[in-house]
């Protein structure tokens, strides 16, 4: 009889009485039957009558090998053979319940349920163990809970388990049997040996889901999941989890020892181990935590930059020799291998047939790449029906080699790579090379042959190389090439000042081309030639970016000579002292007033009428800062020129955009000069930038080669042999920084390096520091280009780890690598200040952090700040009072940070410390944090920036939260409603009301939405249809329920 004829009540083998069908798959189907023989329900599990002979085999074994196992905790053999018609059947006892993945679907196991589960498995694989039975294919799905008690796991399926120690296995079809995700290594790698240790690392990794919620090795393609079981170390549990004991940890990571020396032998081994921990200390059914700030320490874990090669035969070639690898390609492979590991990499065959090197810990990203191309093109020449491919990235180190995302992207990069050619395909020659990723690309690209074409990079071969000998480096850089753009601002100040007009210049520049070195050569040009004037130079950052008047008010207090941390009266005299020096004695007070208002120096209120009327009026308060600063302006230049400079426009605010070009325009006939600094990207933030000044834009390219020639010949001397010089301008590329950097590491690695990313390129420079001084650099990037020794303090040695010695020589350390700068003056009283050296330096080293690293960085910058106000110095700052959360439980607290000098600086970390999966506690702070900024820049009239931050707060809001905070959700949401409105996004507006609209549930809620909406119509001009059918029914229906 078929299995398509089985129908219930149908009678199989003479035996079973079919009742109804659980399940089919490719393998087969199973049904649920009544043995007619004990008159009990069992499991009927039929071979597909496809089946090959292979799978006939498996299935057989399963029957003999699982009639030989007997215990509760392995589901119990009935019967298997043959009906007389040839159908293969298997059948076992009837479990009712669900398998454990079902219940993993729904959330972790508390740790008491985890590790009696454990046990149980393991008392139940004892069995198998002491007849070398191994299971090698443990899974969720293949571990039952009889009633759904994790307390009664039952074992199932041991269609692949074997007595004796045999070879891999694969299907017909080739492809693998397992599942990857909870495979040893030496199954990923296809040792032709198994002992029961390969079943503890695969239940290994079934216990580490349970605990967290997920599998320690995962990714999206088997290829990617394979390699990091070979090669990466998983995630520390208690990072993930906080209340599993260290003891059980212990025994875990015990369970996935890549080395089989190091793992438990058997069941027989394990057991002892798991027996001996106390239940009763693990009873915690704790949910799991993605980040737990309280256990993990600043810089625990590393990124580094990894190159990974990967090849594999494809899909048509593999069906060619799908059974057994020919005894001359296995010798061929183990060749290939021992040649590959000449090159410093670890390399392994995977249980697919694809092999894997990687690459890591190089002090130079492009000579690493190099190395990785050599091993890649070694394979395409010696496998070359192969697929091969190339990326670089980073990933984290755990004392292994680290993989990560690299591996994921490698075999995304595999996969397309294997599609079948296409006549539309720009490479349709693809197999004759390697495939190779954008990063590695731009580091292979000067010293190999690589096409680009549609996104798709190909390696075919080496380009010969020049001679990369290079001498010490001996002097300082100096700025060249730049005649051309010089000579622009010079006509530009030359007509400032002669003709009485105000003129304005901004230079454009990608990060590393030289804008900061082009402005440092003007202004040393004016002190030479002996022109006087005033000079304001302010700093937009990261940091203060969206804070409203932050440029100005930066070059107002570096011109009064504050630079923060000093008393507040002493900050009103030093201001009103330095506009008195040109201003009408009749105007100080007013102008002091107001540019105290920008500038975060706030004078009493009591006798200056205007300046209580303008905090409550926003409109008022941005038309007195502008005349302010436009009569400040005007009395400075009516006595000599005035030049104002401003760097890294791009993270400026509008309002700043606005009132500057609003004040210029009033003071065209004024010898004023101003200079921005900017990305490229600074117009997608400021698309108008300008338009009415008559700006004069300079774009700033690259170095020239005679100047980058000049440069060299400069810093190492004269005497260089040209073809150096050569060498070192061909790699520069025309970027001023990779030339600097690139000079500056000449000594120190002693051989050529290859231009690729000035990212990848610094993050390997950085690489060669002390772990100590490495940990600060990557500390100073979280709290921005300009640092303090106290903060770094905060974040390196929050318990006090380090000394303060320790701490001050990493830094003495970083400036002798002239990595940052010590500053003349200091933001915070008692602390040193100090600056990287590039922008680019940043971003290179807060890139090497790990995502829990940044995440917990930001929250520590976030707690100093708070403490930087004296009110504020006393507060707790343990995890369970963490000093925001603790002002916000009192309106005085409350009081204190929204009055706060570091307000958006905090919200700027807490935003980058806080993700919308973390616990409430805090994420609600983050959310009300952002709202007084939100506040704080409305009064200030920034209402772009006042919607940036309510944006903020809407990415943290929830169903959940919602529900426990309505008030504050609706605030949020209302309040962004309205600035769209009043930033001229009337649709957005409207949106955002909807959004409103779909969260109120009942009376109290729709009344006081009616209610707001009606005060903005009446005072914002907010458009509102009090009779919206919809709403108003929704109204009546919420009075009559709650009547």
């Amino acid at each position: 009889m078929s299995q398509s004829a089985l129908s219930p009540g149908s009678i199989f083998a003479d035996r079973f009485e079919v009742r109804d069908l659980v399940g089919a798959g490719g393998m087969g189907t199973i049904f649920r039957a009544l043995d007619l023989h004990s008159q009990t329900m069992v499991a009927l599990k039929l071979l597909a009558t496809s089946g090959a002979l292979q799978e006939a085999e498996r299935f057989l074994r399963e029957g003999r090998l699982l009639s030989e196992l007997k215990h509760t905790g392995i589901v119990g053999y009935v019967a298997h053979g043959q009906d007389r018609n040839g159908a293969l059947y298997l059948a076992m006892e009837w479990l009712p319940g669900e398998d454990l993945s079902k219940r993993l679907s729904r959330g972790p196991l508390s740790v008491s349920d985890t590790l009696n589960l454990l046990i149980r498995v393991t008392e139940a694989l004892v069995v198998p163990h002491r007849l070398s039975i191994v299971h090698r294919d443990l899974k969720p799905s293949n571990i039952f809970l009889r009633h759904g008690q994790v307390t009664d796991p039952v074992l199932l399926d041991f269609g692949i388990a074997k007595r004796q120690l045999g070879t891999h296995a694969v299907t017909a079809t080739g492809a693998l049997i397992g599942t990857p995700e909870y495979m040893s290594p030496e199954q990923a790698r296809g040792s032709r040996e198994l002992s029961p240790a390969t079943d503890i690392f695969s239940l290994g990794s079934v216990v580490y889901e349970c605990l967290t919620g997920r599998p320690p090795f995962h990714g999206e393609h088997v290829a990617s999941v394979l390699v990091k079981i070979l090669f990466e170390a998983p995630q520390a549990i208690a990072e993930l989890r906080a209340s599993v004991p260290d003891s059980l940890s212990d025994v875990l990571l015990s369970m996935l020892e890549k080395d089989l020396q190091k793992r438990p032998a058997d069941a027989m081994t394990l057991l002892p181990l798991l027996q001996s921990l106390h239940v009763a200390t693990v009873d915690v059914a704790a949910p799991t935590l993605l980040f737990n700030p309280s256990t993990m320490g600043f810089g625990s874990d590393e990124q580094r930059l990894v190159s990974m090669v990967v090849a594999a035969v494809p899909a048509d070639a593999a069906m060619d020799r799908r059974d057994t690898m020919a005894e001359q390609e296995e010798d061929q492979l183990v060749s290939l291998l021992a040649a590959i590991k000449q090159y410093g990499a670890v390399a392994e065959v995977l249980l697919n047939r694809s092999l894997v090197a990687t690459l890591s810990n190089a002090d130079d990203a492009a000579d690493q790449a190099a190395k990785a191309a050599r091993i890649a093109l070694l394979i395409k020449e010696q496998w070359p029906d192969a697929m091969v491919v190339l990326t670089t990235g980073r990933a984290k180190t755990r004392g292994q080699t680290p993989v990560g995302e690299v591996a994921d992207r490698a075999a995304k990069l595999l996969q397309r790579a294997s599609e079948p050619m296409e006549s539309t395909r720009p490479n349709s020659t693809a197999r004759s090379g390697v495939w190779l990723d954008g990063i590695s690309a731009g580091l292979l690209e000067r010293r190999f042959i690589v096409t680009n074409k549609e996104g798709e990079h190909l390696l075919t071969g080496e380009e010969v190389s020049a001679d990369q000998t290079r001498p010490l480096l001996g002097k300082p850089t100096q700025c060249v090439g730049r005649e051309a753009e010089l000579g622009i601002l010079d006509t530009l100040l030359t007509t400032c000042i002669e003709e009485n007009e105000v003129t304005s210049a901004i230079v454009i520049g990608a990060p590393g081309v030289g804008k900061s070195r082009l402005r440092h050569e003007f202004l040393r040009r004016l002190k030479s030639r002996g022109i006087e004037g005033m000079l304001l130079l302010g700093h937009a950052t990261t940091i203060g970016a969206g804070q409203p008047y932050s440029l100005i008010a930066d070059a107002i207090r570096r011109l009064c000579g504050l630079r923060g941390g000093e008393p507040l009266s002493f900050q009103r005299d030093q201001l009103r002292g330095r506009i008195a020096k040109r201003l009408a004695e009749a105007d100080v007070e007013r102008v002091s007033t107001f540019l105290g208002e920008m500038c975060g120096i706030p004078f009493p209120s009591e006798d200056r009428p205007q300046l209580r009327m303008a905090r409550n009026d926003p409109r008022q308060m941005a038309k007195q800062i502008a005349q302010a600063l436009g009569d400040f302006f005007r009395a400075e230049c009516a006595e000599q020129p005035a030049l104002l400079v401003i760097e890294d426009l791009q993270w400026s605010d509008p309002l700043t955009v606005r009132c500057l070009e609003e004040v210029l325009s009033e003071l065209r006939d004024l010898p004023l000069m101003m200079i921005a600094l900017a990305r490229p990207e600074v117009y997608e933030t400021f698309p108008k930038l300008w338009k009415g000044l008559g700006l004069r834009e300079i774009r700033l390219p690259g170095l020239s080669r005679k100047a980058a020639e000049r440069l060299v010949a400069q810093v190492l001397g004269r005497s260089v042999a040209p073809q150096i010089v050569a060498q070192i301008v061909e790699r520069a590329d025309g970027n001023a920084l990779f030339l600097e950097e690139l000079l500056r590491t000449t000594a120190e690695v002693g051989s050529g390096m290859i231009p690729g990313t000035v990212l990848a390129m610094l993050q390997a420079r950085l690489s060669r520091l002390e772990p100590g001084v490495r940990r600060v650099l990557k500390a100073a990037s979280v709290i921005g280009n300009t640092f303090w020794d106290g903060t770094i303090a905060a974040l390196v040695s929050p318990s006090g780890e380090y000394t303060a010695g320790q701490i001050d020589g990493w830094l003495h350390a970083l400036q002798r690598e002239e990595l940052i700068e010590k500053g003349s003056a200091t933001r915070f009283a008692n602390q040193t200040e100090y600056r990287l050296a590039h922008a680019l330096m940043r971003e290179a080293a807060y890139e090497l952090l790990t995502e829990e690293d940044r995440r917990k960085g930001h929250d520590l910058v976030a707690r100093f700040l708070v403490l930087t106000d004296p009110n504020c110095a006393d507060l707790p700052t343990t995890e369970s009072q963490r000093p925001v959360a603790f002002l916000l439980e009192s309106s005085l607290g409350r009081a204190l940070l929204a009055e706060h000098g570091a307000l958006f600086d905090i919200v700027y970390h807490q935003n980058r410390s806080v993700a919308a999966d973390d616990d409430p506690t805090r994420i609600i702070p983050c959310i009300e944090l952002n709202l007084m900024a939100a506040k704080k820049a409305e009064a200030a009239n920034a209402t772009d920036t006042a919607l940036q931050y309510v944006a903020n707060g809407q990415k943290l809001l929830s169903a959940a939260i919602w529900s426990s905070h309505f008030d504050l959700s609706f605030e949020v949401c209302t309040r962004a409603a309205e600035y769209a409105y009043l930033s001229g996004d009337a649709q957005r507006s409207q949106r955002e009301f909807l959004a409103v609209e779909s969260q109120l549930r009942n009376f109290d809620q729709l009344t006081q939405y009616f209610t707001l909406r009606c005060s903005q119509a009446e005072m914002l001009g907010i458009p509102f249809d009090g009779k919206n059918e919809a709403l108003v029914e929704k109204l009546m229906a919420s009075t009559l329920e709650a009547e």
